[in-house]
């Protein structure tokens, strides 16, 4: 198994080693930014979640399931009817 971590206010964070990470409001916030604003997903298979996708989001992905954020939950909000009011694709000429 990868140990996964990310540098998260002044300190390098292992997403399974720190059980407050969700507890705050910038880890929450980052989360749904994350989760948010991309196009990775995560499906069950053989009752194991594989997350599929752009490498870079997968990998953010698995960060947050290693971390114990509800991200199934939070990417199924994602799909509601009127969460999201307006969506602008990336364009490789703007770079954003």
């Amino acid at each position: 198994m990868t140990v996964m971590s990310i540098y998260h206010e002044d300190n390098v964070t292992v997403g399974s080693s720190n059980p407050n990470l969700k507890t705050t409001n910038s880890s929450k916030l980052l989360a749904e930014c994350i989760l948010y604003n991309c196009t990775a997903f995560v499906e069950n298979v053989e009752d194991k979640q594989v997350v599929k996708g752009n490498v870079t989001e997968v990998g953010l992905l698995k960060y947050l399931i290693e971390a114990k954020f509800e991200v199934e939950s939070m990417l199924r909000v994602k799909t509601q009817e009127g969460f999201a009011l307006y969506n602008i694709p990336f364009n490789s000429t703007r770079k954003r």
